[in-house]
């Protein structure tokens, strides 16, 4: 069980938010039984029990609440139960003054700030969250204009990412972000298939399903290439599709942006279709949870992956990789590949389907060069390198 704590100022829209996720996705979030000595305001919901300064005190004596907090003059308390919970996270409106409280109790504790300014709601109340010392996870904006069902399914989205690295052990995505850099950086000069017969190799295993998916694609269509690397892609396809690339020294053509996913900039819902050739090193939750965002509804992941069955032949469960330069400079990248079982856990928590799937493999009738990274571990297990799945290829259909 994870703690969501929504902070924000007065009248931000936190109730709202909160409300409208756990409708949404009631097998996911739930409120936490709460209790308070402020007086009941218009039209509020049974978020909390009233209860009077003696009651409160009554309750914390006899254990039914662990603490009590304070904002505005009145006293705050969660049911002692809402810590004990399991298989279902407890979502609950916090004063960050008291975040830190919540942290005694429950170790797993994802902080989500309703982005805002100076405010004053018509309370009065003037607040300013900017200069605030708590740790913030997760920053989203309550905009009116944004559909609120988009909104929230965006949020559950990040929540579930930001759940899924802490499961999965994975480092943050700032220092992922800063290693994939670095390590592409140095080596992109020298990253086509003429050089690195590894990624030739699993080019060759994957180009008739990129073909088939590319073949799909209407002049209607809004497309966006990731980690679109020197351009094969471009080269298979013979479009010039947009594309984004964190390495600054990748050259995929003109309309290559140079950031990391989760700070692309486009539009929520902008693209019908995005394609990521070879795509490991950014699979990782927050950055799918990222391309998620950005397609339209029923939009389309095509991605390929190393195979997890190479990798586990070639590297075992390390999830660096690396790239070793015609100088001998060695280059240590990020590459998380999963089974395809854990894909479908990933997309049931991020919401989205395996529309289709495809095993890569050089086959019988392959007459190029082949990695002896492909041949080595091959043999060592004693599969034959041509019909070793090498590669494994994913269309992914946004649910919501």
């Amino acid at each position: 069980m994870s703690f969501i704590a929504v902070i924000g100022p007065s009248g931000s829209g936190k109730t709202t938010i909160i409300n409208a996720l756990i409708q949404k996705f009631p097998h996911l979030y739930l409120r936490a039984k709460s209790y308070t000595t402020r007086p009941k305001r218009k039209n509020e919901s049974d978020e909390y029990e009233f209860v009077s300064d003696e009651q409160i005190r009554g309750l914390l004596h006899d254990g039914r609440i662990l603490y009590i907090d304070e904002a505005y003059g009145y006293k705050y308390a969660m049911e002692a139960s809402v810590f004990s919970q399991s298989g279902i996270d407890v979502v609950k409106e916090i004063h960050p003054s008291n975040v830190e409280k919540i942290r005694k109790y429950c170790h797993d504790l994802i902080i989500v700030q309703i982005l805002s300014g100076d405010f004053r709601d018509d309370r009065g109340r003037a607040e300013d969250y900017s200069s605030s010392d708590t740790p913030i996870d997760i920053m989203v904006s309550n905009n009116a204009d944004d559909a609120i069902d988009s909104q929230i399914c965006n949020l559950s989205r990040m929540i579930q990412a930001t759940k899924l690295q802490r499961e999965l052990h994975l480092p943050q995505s700032d220092e992922i972000d800063r290693v994939n850099k670095a390590g592409y950086e140095q080596i992109a000069g020298e990253f086509y298939d003429a050089k690195r017969v590894t990624t030739a190799n699993f080019h060759d295993a994957s180009a008739s399903f990129f073909e088939d998916e590319l073949r799909k694609c209407t002049s209607e269509d809004a497309l966006l290439e990731v980690g679109s690397g020197n351009g094969w892609l471009n080269s298979l396809s013979k479009k010039n599709i947009p594309s984004i690339d964190i390495a600054e020294k990748m050259n995929a053509g003109a309309e290559q942006d140079h950031v990391g996913i989760r700070q692309f900039r486009g539009h929520d819902e902008e693209f019908d279709v995005i394609f990521a050739s070879l795509c490991d090193p950014y699979f990782y939750p927050e950055a799918i949870a990222s391309l998620l965002r950005i397609l339209r509804r029923d939009g389309r992941l095509v991605v390929s992956l190393p195979s997890h069955e190479w990798c586990q032949l070639n590297r075992g469960g390390a999830i660096k990789t690396k790239f070793i330069g015609s100088s001998g400079n060695v280059n240590e990248v990020y590459s998380f590949t999963y089974p395809k079982e854990q894909i479908e856990i990933l997309g049931r928590r991020l919401g989205f389907v395996i529309e289709r799937y495809e095993k890569g493999k050089l086959g019988i009738d392959y007459h190029s060069h082949i990695s002896k990274e492909i041949v080595t571990p091959a043999k060592k297990h004693g599969v034959d390198e041509k019909d070793l799945c090498i590669v494994e290829c994913y269309v992914l259909k946004k649910e919501y």
